[in-house]
């Protein structure tokens, strides 16, 4: 079987009729074996390709591609979760796959490795992986310092006034409309007793923003994410506040 793949500057180079698509390993979310062809998922298409797994596998990084069982390669930055007990591994865009017993030891050091890697510390904690980072913060991780709540780490919680008026600015936002009391909604974290500056909530901010951007005034629907709403609702009514429309 004579490849016919070309890597290249951290690309894959996928031929087609009219000649070739060249796929970044980021976009590379995994590839299955049927024993003649390698489809090749990319994030917008998939690609066949008559080459073998093996061949692929030596030339992908191994820091971010894994052979989970002899069919399937998978990119391990898109992991939605890990069914321990079913030794299954589910993937962003729903497609499981099975890992192989002989190689969980090894998927569980890959993982352990991201997982201590700063530069990959948000995308593990941002896409979830539930099963596999309770055993690593539990069992092999003890001696860990709590340092969310320091007092000089306060203001990286959320977004401080000076922020948040930066953040007007950048993103065109007219001081016009707005015509209710951010601080009221809004403002309020304090992570430390002592901290400086009482923060912003990031998510709500961001989501009014963006409402107000896209609606162009401000609805009830703009002051508060449907996603929060209970937290919000809550936070409210321990302070007497009561959200009306107008």
């Amino acid at each position: 079987m004579k490849p016919s793949i070309v890597f290249r500057d951290r690309k894959i180079e996928i031929p087609v009729k009219t000649g070739f698509v060249a796929c970044h390993y980021d976009d590379l979310m995994y590839i299955v074996y049927d024993g003649v062809y390698c489809y090749i998922h990319c994030m917008d298409k998939k690609y066949r390709v008559e080459t073998s797994l093996k061949y692929l596998k030596d030339y992908l990084p191994k820091d971010v591609f894994f052979e989970c069982n002899r069919s399937t390669i998978i990119n391990i930055r898109y992991i939605k979760e890990y069914k321990r007990f079913d030794s299954v591994i589910q993937m962003e865009d729903k497609c499981e796959f099975n890992l192989s017993r002989r190689r969980v030891k090894v998927f569980h050091q890959i993982r352990s490795a991201r997982f201590y890697d700063a530069s990959s510390l948000l995308l593990d904690t941002v896409q979830g992986f539930p099963p596999l980072m309770l055993d690593d913060l539990t069992s092999g991780f003890n001696t860990s310092v709590n340092l969310s709540l320091e007092k000089i780490y306060n203001e990286m919680m959320g977004f401080t006034q000076e922020e948040v008026e930066w953040l007007m600015v950048e993103t065109g936002i007219d001081p016009a409309l707005i015509t209710v009391d951010m601080s009221l909604y809004y403002n309020g974290y304090l992570f430390h007793a002592e901290g400086e500056n009482r923060l912003y909530n990031p998510s709500m901010i961001l989501y009014f923003f963006g409402r107000i951007l896209r609606d162009g005034k401000i609805t009830l629907a703009s002051i508060i994410d449907p996603d929060l709403k209970t937290a919000i609702v809550v936070f409210i009514g321990k302070n007497k506040y009561v959200i009306t429309e107008s």
